[in-house]
């Protein structure tokens, strides 16, 4: 029972860091954002990464930063936008992202990107399976009903 209880409190700040839900939009919620579009990934800056493993370097640290969170860390990509559902958007565009389950991407890899006001993103990519599916059926009906409104 020791061990069990110590365990426990070894891993709770581990926990106390993790996400406890993924950020995800809703189509309840498509009329929030500056812009919705789909894309192609074509580039990526690992920022924050970058800025924390330059600092390890010059403390003359041999081991790599590493995030124990599944908080992804703040990353500039670079879109192709395929299709622009609202909003306006350039043909290519670099945004930022992070937070709570947000997946770092590949390059070529396709996306349906949801802009905050203040200019960060929301991605959802295709390896994202079933919710990527529903999503682009869902981001496809409001692109309709706003169309039908005009």
């Amino acid at each position: 029972m020791k061990k069990l209880v110590l365990l426990i409190l070894l891993l709770l700040p581990f926990s106390a860091i993790a996400c406890i839900s993924k950020l995800l939009p809703d189509a309840s919620d498509f009329g929030k954002y500056h812009a919705i579009f789909t894309g192609e990934v074509t580039g990526i800056h690992l920022i924050k990464y970058e800025k924390l493993r330059m600092e390890a370097l010059e403390l003359k640290q041999k081991k790599y930063y590493r995030n124990f969170s599944d908080i992804t860390l703040e990353h500039e990509i670079t879109i192709i936008v395929n299709k622009v559902i609202t909003g306006d958007v350039p043909k290519v565009i670099k945004v930022k992202a992070q937070g709570c389950g947000v997946g770092l991407p590949q390059m070529k890899m396709d996306g349906v990107f949801f802009l905050t006001a203040d200019g960060k993103a929301i991605p959802v990519y295709g390896t994202e399976g079933q919710y990527y599916s529903e999503l682009l059926v869902e981001v496809g009906r409001y692109a309709a009903n706003k169309a039908n409104q005009h």
